[in-house]
């Protein structure tokens, strides 16, 4: 069915899968996760286990503020 080796060594082979399938005419589902904004995301990932990261309390009146922005839905 597939080799039993670490995904990091599968890496290479992974790349080259598409070709080798279509070379071989067989059919297979290829999946990978495409999602967030990676540059983002693991800068606070590393704040939060650091310690870094701040947690903020906002007023009863800034949250009214931010509310009132928002659209009316349904």
């Amino acid at each position: 069915m597939g080799d039993n080796r670490n995904l990091n060594s599968r890496k290479p082979l992974l790349s080259l899968e598409p070709r080798m399938c279509k070379e071989s005419g067989e059919n297979k589902v290829i999946l990978f996760n495409l999602g967030g904004h990676g540059h983002f995301d693991m800068q606070a990932y590393m704040n939060y286990q650091t310690g870094k990261l701040v947690d903020t309390e906002y007023s009863a009146e800034e949250v009214a503020i931010a509310l009132a922005g928002l659209p009316v839905v349904g």
